[in-house]
């Protein structure tokens, strides 16, 4: 097994994984690393929306939107089962800030201009939600 592998298996839920691999490998970042700034991308569509994560809210290991009782990520719309998997624990709301501070761009103030990783999670989400 690869050290990248190890790595993998050691920090991401095998959850996250498998839903990874079902997935175009080009969107796969935005669900196995890089959710923070797709959440952020998206938060611009749906403002009326609040940031859920999977895990500590300090330290979250996923986070997606929640508008209603509906949950949205790089998997598109779903329900809330379906968000959580087979994750061991519960959906718990994180503020802004905690994704800004995992997505890198804490202190900036949105819409992030020159940051890359938001340029390209704004492109994955009009592919996965539509222009």
């Amino acid at each position: 097994m690869s050290d990248l592998r190890r790595w993998m298996n050691a920090v991401l839920p095998l959850t996250t994984l498998c839903e990874a691999a079902n997935l175009p490998r080009h969107l796969r970042p935005w669900l196995t690393g890089q959710c923070f700034d797709f959440a952020l991308a998206l938060a611009e569509r749906m403002p009326d929306a609040e940031f859920v994560a999977l895990g500590s809210a300090k330290h979250p290991e996923h986070v997606g939107l929640r508008r209603n009782d509906r949950y949205y990520d790089a998997r598109g719309e779903m329900d809330e089962p379906t968000f959580i998997a087979h994750h061991q624990g519960k959906v718990i709301v994180v503020p802004r800030d905690v994704v800004e501070l995992n997505a890198g761009v804490a202190g900036y103030a949105p819409p992030y201009k020159g940051n890359r990783d938001i340029a390209q999670a704004r492109r994955a989400v009009r592919e996965i939600y539509g222009k």
